[in-house]
């Protein structure tokens, strides 16, 4: 297990994208080999040359580093960010290098799991740690560090994300963390897909005078 006492959050830089694809690569794993026959370093690879794993940098994208290794991202999306374009393979290469049934499923999924956001929130597009990572609260410095990111923000009111309703253990984080539950979507797509059926959208207000937005726990 990593030590937690050099724990550093900081801007993505375009040398980390080894390291942050690999990261995501093993964090969704299970969903994406339910989807595409790829494991390994061939879904590390597959992230990195489709663009799932941005290879620049921007703002809302951090890593957390322990020990000089990075063991986790965030990566946050609002209206109207500013995004670079990213370098990846054309539709015609990833077809010809990962094959055309493995893309085709890979586009449908992720279209699936895309959320836009609203003129007044920062959503949560991404937050994972490496297994050995875990259990050293840098998930909840990420998230935090996020939070403190986007309340600089006039205009962003929200804090947000999505997670699989039978994700007990993230939930219990996000709770903890001050999200609410606000409502849940069942897809039956997903379920085909990935496995997950039942979604969860929470959120939380990122400044006290946003506290009247009501937010209420779900029943049920």
């Amino acid at each position: 297990m990593e030590q937690a006492n050099a724990v550093v959050i900081r801007q993505f830089e375009t040398e980390d994208t080894e390291a942050v694809a690999g990261i995501l690569a093993i964090s969704f794993a299970k969903k994406f080999q339910r989807m595409i026959r790829l494991g390994g370093d061939d879904l590390v690879s597959f992230f990195k040359d489709s663009g799932f794993a941005y290879n620049k940098p921007f703002p809302g994208y951090f890593v957390a580093q322990v020990n000089a290794r990075v063991v986790g991202v965030l990566v946050l999306k609002w209206s109207n960010q500013a995004r670079p374009g990213f370098p990846r393979l054309s539709i015609f290469e990833l077809c010809a290098k990962y094959g055309f049934l493995n893309i085709l499923r890979s586009m449908v999924g992720i279209a699936l799991l895309h959320e836009s956001a609203s003129s007044d929130e920062a959503y949560i597009e991404h937050v994972a740690i490496l297994p050995e990572a875990q259990g050293l609260g840098i998930g909840r410095q990420l998230i935090e560090h996020g939070r403190q990111f986007a309340g600089q923000m006039e205009a962003l009111r929200r804090y947000t994300l999505s997670v699989a309703a039978n994700n007990a253990g993230a939930i219990k984080l996000y709770e903890r963390l001050g999200f609410l539950p606000r409502n849940k979507t069942d897809s039956i797509l997903t379920w085909m897909l990935f496995g997950e059926f039942r979604w969860l959208f929470m959120e939380m207000a990122l400044r006290r005078d946003h506290g009247k937005c009501k937010l209420k726990h779900l029943n049920g």
